[in-house]
Order: C-alpha cells, then structure tokens, then sequence
C-alpha cells in the first residue's frame, strides 16, 4: 500500500514529470514520425554531409541535414529511435521473465536448486556485461533476435537477486503462513501472494534496466556487433559518423543528444517509481 503522503509527493515531484515528458516525447516520434520523414535508407551523393536546415534540389527540407551518403538525419534517428526502444523494451521483458521466474524458486526451494540458482547468478555477476554481451553476440548470426536474447542472457541476474531478497523476507510473514495453513497450493500462494509484491520492486529495477539495455545495444551497435550494417540505430549512427566529427559534427551530436537525454528520462522515471514504490522511503 503507498503512503498517501509519498504518493502526494511523488506527484509533485519534478523528476518524475519531466522524465515521464520526456520518455513520451521520444516514443511518440519513434512512433508518429517516420510516416512523415523521408525513407532513411534513400542515398542523394550529391547532398552528401549537409548542414541542418538544407532544402535539395526538389526542395524537401532535411531538418537535421544530411549524411556521408546523402541520407536524411532526422529519417535515420526516427528509425533508429524504434530499433533502439524497441530492443530495450523487449530485452528487459526477456531478462524480467527469466530473473524473476528463477528468483522465485531459488527463494521458495533453498536447498540445492536454490543454490545451483544463485552460484550461476556469482558467476555470471563476475564478468562485465558488455563484454559478455559482445563474447555472445559474436558467435551468433547477427540481427534484432540475436540482440534481444543477448540483453536478455546478460541482464536476466539483477531480477533473480532482486525477486529472491523479497521472496525469502515474504515467506515468512503472516499472510503467507495463513495461506499454507488453510491448504492453498504452492502455486496459488506464488500467484495470489508473493508475485504481486515482487513486482513492485522488480519494475522498479526494470525503470533503472531499460537504460542500461539501450546503452549496451547502442556500444554493440558501434562495435558493429549489433543490427545488420545499414540498419539505423543510435550507436550505428555514431559509429559511421566519429570520423567525421570535425567535418559535421550534427552527425554525431544528434543520435548522441537522443541517447543522452531518452537516458537521464529513463532514469528520473526509476528514481520516482522507486520513491512512490517503495515503503522504506515512505517516511
């Protein structure tokens, strides 16, 4: 139950409104604006590295300019907006699925499966994640599944650390015990009982997640171990373009600009879910 006071002052809470404008200003032109863009994929050489605001010779307007090979900015950063979202998104779904599913049961069985469970999460916990999001990807065909089950296999461990803390404090209070007592099943107490307050704080390590999901697609996609080469992304944008920093710098301040700020939404939006969420804050 939220505290009616914390509720009010997360309502008033700066963060939130402005991470959640934010967040919404860029889904919403990942969404509305490629339908009234130019096709990123169109190639003009003889508009090549154009400056913001230039008109071609039919007079289309390239809002954010051109690229090396003539293709419209603004087209490449709405496509690239829908791949990058859209990769954190569903990475985080795989990754919440899988760590809360194994948090469960490494919480209600402690015996050896919780402690297969757990030792597998110390291991994995040993290696940087990019570098072992990077060691999967490589040896896998390269494309949008391959980068969604990579983020889910790196990012699966914080949701089993997170859903086991909760699920070995939840087992022991009362409303549980009542529930065994009068003879509800293990699987009615997990569904009706211990999955809905584990949640809570699951969608709140989510909020944090997702940002770190776009960052690490966004360095696989500079490395080019991501999408496809060509396919617009924000690290693929940068990455084509840091050569030519100098030349034209829009090529890079703009897809780095997206990323900055869909990142500082992402995490004004968990620091004011986990204010409102969670009750050792609600004082």
């Amino acid at each position: 139950m939220i505290d009616r006071r914390a509720a009010g002052r997360a309502r008033r809470d700066l963060r939130g409104i402005v991470g959640s404008c934010l967040l919404l200003l860029v889904i919403g032109a990942a969404i509305a604006g490629p339908p009234f863009a130019p096709s990123p994929d169109h190639q003009d050489l003889l508009g090549r590295l154009q400056p913001p605001g230039w008109r071609d010779g039919t007079g289309t307007l390239h809002l954010l300019g051109t690229d090396e090979l003539g293709r419209d900015v603004l087209a490449r950063l709405l496509g690239g907006s829908r791949n990058s979202l859209m990769i954190g998104v569903l990475s985080v779904l795989v990754a919440g699925a899988i760590g809360t599913t194994l948090g469960i049961a490494a919480g209600l069985y402690r015996g050896w499966v919780g402690g297969v469970i757990m030792r597998v999460v110390d291991v994995q916990m040993s290696f940087p994640p990019l570098v072992m999001a990077i060691a999967v990807v490589a040896v896998l065909t390269p494309g949008l599944g391959t980068v969604i089950f990579t983020l889910g296999i790196v990012g699966w461990v914080i949701y089993t650390r997170v859903a086991r803390a909760e699920v070995l404090k939840l087992r022991e209070l009362d409303f549980v015990q009542a529930a065994r007592a009068i003879g509800a099943t293990e699987l009615h107490v997990v569904i009706r009982y211990i999955l809905p307050n584990v949640l809570v704080p699951v969608l709140v390590v989510a909020s944090f997640a997702a940002a770190q999901m776009i960052i690490t697609e966004s360095s696989l996609s500079f490395l080019g171990l991501g999408l496809p080469v060509g396919t617009p992304t924000w690290g693929g944008m940068i990455s084509e373009s840091r050569n030519r920093l100098s030349q034209a710098w829009w090529l890079v301040a703009v897809p780095g600009g997206t990323l900055l700020v869909t990142l500082l939404a992402l995490n004004f939006l968990g620091d004011w879910l986990r204010d409102v969420l969670d009750p050792t804050l609600q004082v």
